[in-house]
């Protein structure tokens, strides 16, 4: 992987990039579960998607959907060079959890009548590349429900322009007047997508943008969250790159990775 320039002072302002990662975690939590995109349109190419992709439609035990969140998440052996983090994630506070909720119901996902609860939910952990002046990320999370899943009406949500008009809401009150570890985060951009998932209800995307400014330094940041429903299953990869986003040509491999497994599990 080319590395960027080294430049002085800390790369880094992990505060920082931690409050963007619960950024996404909530983010995933409206999608259902706990590189660039091919269009910047919420709407999906002709073609993209085809045949019913509705997966199995029976309900799923516990173990059988276990199973299914280890069979499909990313391993090491998906991402070599990568190191798995042994950093803990960030936890979210009470008014991190209530701008949480106000995104969820801002989108229409929030307390949804008759709403599948997942019964099972996982995630590959987080795998890094680090090297002279760049930080990529990646991580994959699965969750399941008891049923069918959320279906196309989310899908409809989640591509909107709403959904991303709210998202834009939660990042600038989650970040208005706060300082983490020295940083600010600033010029928060949000762009839609909707990545090919051929044989799936249909793919979600975001990329969202942001400079980091530590000490005078300022970095750009940069976050990926592409996804897509099949049956019971939510299927999430999320990316992160300081000063440069994860490389698209990894990022269209491991999303074809997940694709593969999913669409796979349920013939």
């Amino acid at each position: 992987m080319r590395g960027v320039a080294k430049r002085p002072g800390p790369l880094r302002s992990g505060a920082a990039a931690s409050l963007l990662s619960l950024a996404a975690a909530s983010l995933l939590a409206a999608c259902g579960g706990h590189g660039p995109f091919t269009t910047s349109s919420s709407t999906p190419k002709p073609g993209a998607e085809r045949g019913s992709g509705t997966g199995s439609t029976h309900a799923l035990t516990r173990a059988q959907a276990q199973r299914l969140v280890a069979a499909v998440n990313l391993t090491a052996a998906d991402l070599p060079g990568f190191t798995l983090s042994r950093e803990a994630r960030e936890h979210a506070t009470e008014a991190e959890r209530r701008l949480e909720g106000e995104l969820l119901r801002c989108i229409g996902m929030g307390g949804l009548a008759g709403a599948a609860q997942p019964v099972a939910h996982g995630s590959s952990g987080d795998f890094h590349h680090r090297g002279a002046g760049y930080d990529v990320g990646v991580s994959s999370e699965i969750s399941v429900s008891s049923g069918p899943g959320a279906g196309a009406a989310d899908l409809r949500r989640l591509r909107s322009s709403r959904a991303r008009g709210c998202l834009g809401h939660f990042l600038v009150e989650l970040f208005k007047g706060r300082r983490y570890g020295g940083a600010t985060v600033a010029r928060v951009s949000i762009t839609q997508g909707s990545p090919p998932a051929a044989g799936t209800t249909g793919g979600f995307g975001w990329r969202i943008t942001a400079t980091i400014d530590s000490r005078g330094i300022r970095l750009p940041y940069y976050m990926d969250i592409l996804g897509f429903l099949y049956g019971p299953a939510e299927v999430t990869l999320l990316s992160t790159g300081l000063p440069v986003p994860l490389p698209a040509a990894i990022q269209e491999r491991l999303f074809a990775v997940l694709l593969m497994r999913a669409t796979a599990l349920g013939r």
